[in-house]
């Protein structure tokens, strides 16, 4: 009987341990599920922290080398694009005047702006400016002209010598140029000879004038320092000694107010086709040129899109704040083409300055 009962006892007991057992596995994974689930709530709950910087707490600094025609649509690139981002410019005309502009790029810094853009009057004398900006922990972002001496965090330009190069080369290769009895005499406009985009372009001239020998003989280059009066004392005393010119090359549309008035006072702005029409091919797209194609004067542009230059030069610089573009001082290329008086009605409709022309 004492046997029976024990047996019952221990059997009693033997249940009672497996009951807790059981019940402690139970539990046991309730709490992994509640655990995996609570994980699971808190991860919804707590995302990581965003690093984004909000563009409406922004203020770039603009510093341009002058303002015409090309760089003003360059400008209302930057401020169109900083006002639909929400970020402030404060913007400064540095009106060709390197130490002016390195003055500016002292301001800005003491001012503590989150970026700068700049268009660099002297790509050489801007060099300690831009260190300095990157050395304090402002992202530099340079457009339409480098800067050498310094890295920045980018550089915006167009490819100047491939689309000066492609300019001239398209040209000869064109009806104008077809059975030629001898070769084009050509003068070539000189921008400022510190300003990195004026030497490619003058370079590219050059290049291509010395690829096509039937085509092209350079008569003389005009120095102009981008500044109007210079270039016309300098075009008027070349056509003044060599009065049989048959095509002026300009690296920008702002020299073809005084490359009218020259060929004006010599009776030869007249349009394509006239007898004595004097060639001309420009650069930069901007409305002068582009007006000067339509009523039959100028035969090519070489069109750079200044809106998108300065749009880029905002968007990059976002970037770099935000950590999405890395500060290596690459450069970005911006597109270029060619608008002719043959291809007008097709390519000049794509141009920053065609809805100002009339």
């Amino acid at each position: 009987m004492k046997k029976k009962m024990l047996s019952v006892i221990l059997a009693a007991v033997l249940m009672l341990n497996m009951a807790a057992c059981g019940g402690q596995e139970s539990g046991t994974s309730g709490e992994t599920a509640d655990t995996e689930e609570s994980g699971s709530d808190s991860e919804t709950a707590d995302p990581a922290d965003s690093t984004a910087v909000a563009a409406e707490d922004l203020t770039f600094g603009v510093t341009v080398s002058f303002i015409t025609g090309y760089y003003s649509a360059m400008i209302d690139g930057i401020n169109e694009t900083a006002e639909e981002m929400g970020i402030e410019i404060v913007l400064l005309n540095a009106e060709n005047d390197s130490t002016k502009q390195a003055q500016q790029m002292e301001n800005l810094i003491a001012q503590q702006v989150d970026a700068i853009i700049c268009n660099p009057e002297d790509s050489v004398a801007i060099a300690a400016s831009v260190q300095k900006a990157m050395d304090a922990g402002i992202p530099v972002v340079m457009v339409d002209r480098i800067v050498d001496g310094a890295t920045p965090s980018k550089q915006i330009i167009n490819n100047s010598y491939d689309l000066a190069y492609q300019l001239v080369e398209e040209f000869s290769q064109s009806e104008d140029c077809a059975n030629l009895e001898a070769p084009l005499k050509t003068l070539v406009m000189v921008g400022s000879m510190s300003d990195s985009y004026a030497v490619n372009c003058l370079n590219a001239m050059r290049d291509a004038i010395a690829a096509y020998p039937d085509t092209f003989e350079l008569v003389a280059e005009i120095p102009g320092d981008w500044n109007q009066d210079t270039a016309l004392k300098g075009l008027q005393n070349a056509l003044s000694a060599n009065d049989d010119i048959d095509l002026i090359l300009t690296p920008s549309d702002m020299y073809l107010p005084c490359i009218q008035s020259a060929l004006d006072q010599i009776g030869a702005w007249k349009q394509i086709g006239e007898e004595g029409h004097v060639m001309v091919l420009s650069m930069d797209g901007d409305s002068n040129g582009l007006q000067a194609i339509k009523d039959g004067y100028v035969e090519a542009d070489a069109v750079i899109d200044a809106q998108v230059c300065g749009q880029w030069g905002v968007e990059y610089a976002y970037k770099i704040l935000n950590g999405e573009e890395q500060e290596d001082g690459a450069t970005i290329d911006l597109p270029g083409f060619i608008v002719t008086y043959q291809n007008f009605e097709e390519m000049a409709p794509k141009a920053y300055s065609y809805g100002d022309l009339t």
